[in-house]
């Protein structure tokens, strides 16, 4: 769509609306006519005079099926009940119906317009081909203007139009690594969670010494739901967290649960990165016995009890060893997509003058076109054919998206892991 738009350089509204009814299988094939009849490379060419002034402003390609309608009543003296019979009849590909219009369409065009009896069934023919992919011009127009209010959103307020698309979309993580890449192309830097400045939904952040960036939102991470964020969110007003010991003593830490505040360590929303796993465990578990005090059973403290009575520090042993790379890895699983960096980017400089297309541009290539792509193998499964060829079906992680790619050796060769 990027391509052709680019190519079509549309002028008005009707340009756009003509391209979101053509870009579609089927009428696709009739976008570089479109196009070229547009900028006056080709004429366009009508198999009447009477279709001109239907057709023109599509420049003579039958593209809604509203077009159908009016020529049926201008050509044959359809009534526009009996017009809309048989626009219905060609979108549902009602044969009989179908057949009854032919002879109704061939008779009524000789009698009002006085052409051929072959003109009118070369006019029907092709009718009847516009019912692989006619189009509802009502429903293109409502796309088109959503599609030129939301391009006029996103080229003038850039930052506001990525933050609010990332809200809506923050429970498919597809679709947030889409918009995220969308934005770093587009110059625009997307922070990671973090439970001081985050909130709920992703959020701009305003700086006075260099562009606004787009702060990812807790509640785009997985396994940590609604509650959770509202309790942190609630703590935050007072002011910013310094130390666990200080979350701690203002966020009932039972109340948040174990596994959200580990998925929030471990995406690097805490106030310090922590290493997850035992000694993680250990902080909020830690952090939960403060917020207990002796008595006839061990029973958990109110918020304000919590306060008043917690006076040790938390204090964590420092981790064994970090490892960037896993960290990465718990980004990914838990975001969808690569926030804070990637391993791919120490190539990046390397991989953009060899590589022809990166993944996002994937979907605009034509079919059987040779491309060049790189990326991670993340797993790999093994087959064999029945006649006993090894091939190897495989996620290839890029850096915006993954796609499956499959290997298969010549004959007689095998592939090892």
């Amino acid at each position: 769509m990027t391509r052709y738009i680019t190519e079509m350089q549309p002028r008005e509204l009707a340009h756009v609306i003509a391209m979101i009814a053509l870009y579609r299988p089927g009428p696709m094939q009739f976008i570089p006519d479109y196009i070229n009849r547009l900028h006056g490379k080709e004429k366009p060419t009508y198999r009447h005079p009477a279709m001109e002034p239907i057709f023109k402003d599509t420049f003579g390609i039958p593209i809604y099926q509203e077009q159908i309608m009016q020529a049926a009543m201008k050509l044959a003296g359809y009534e526009a009940r009996d017009a809309d019979s048989l626009r219905k009849a060609i979108a549902k590909k009602k044969k009989e119906q179908i057949a009854k219009h032919r002879k109704k369409f061939i008779a009524g065009a000789q009698k009002h317009t006085g052409m051929s009896k072959e003109n009118a069934e070369q006019i029907f023919d092709d009718w009847e081909e516009f019912a692989r992919y006619g189009f509802n011009k009502s429903h293109a127009a409502d796309y088109g203007v959503i599609a030129v209010q939301t391009g006029y959103l996103k080229y003038n307020y850039p930052v506001e139009y990525m933050t609010a698309l990332l809200s809506a979309w923050k429970n498919d993580s597809d679709k947030v690594a889409t918009y995220v890449a969308d934005c770093r192309a587009m110059g625009i830097e997307v922070l990671p969670p973090d439970v001081n400045t985050s909130g709920y939904d992703f959020t701009i952040e305003d700086y006075n010494d260099r562009p606004s960036a787009i702060r990812f939102g807790l509640g785009a991470i997985k396994n940590v739901g609604q509650n959770p964020v509202d309790l942190i969110m609630a703590a935050s007003k007072e002011g910013p967290f310094t130390d666990l010991t200080d979350f701690a003593k203002r966020v009932d830490l039972r109340q948040v649960g174990k596994r959200p505040m580990e998925c929030l360590i471990k995406v690097g929303g805490w106030i310090v990165r922590l290493p997850p796993g035992p000694v993680a465990g250990t902080g909020t578990d830690h952090g939960r016995e403060h917020q207990r005090i002796p008595g006839k059973g061990m029973r958990t403290m109110s918020f304000f009890e919590a306060c008043e009575a917690m006076s040790d520090e938390i204090i964590l042993p420092e981790p064994a060893y970090t490892n960037q790379r896993e960290e990465l890895d718990w980004e990914r699983e838990l975001l969808g997509l690569y926030v804070s960096n990637h391993p791919l980017r120490p190539y990046q400089d390397y991989l953009t003058k060899r590589v022809t297309h990166f993944s996002h541009q994937l979907a605009e290539v034509s079919d059987k076109c040779k491309v060049r792509v790189a990326g991670m193998v993340d797993r790999f499964r093994q087959h064999t054919t029945k006649m006993v060829r090894a091939w190897v079906l495989s996620p290839l992680r890029m850096s915006m998206a993954s796609l499956t790619w499959s290997s298969s050796p010549k004959p007689g060769k095998c592939i090892t892991p």
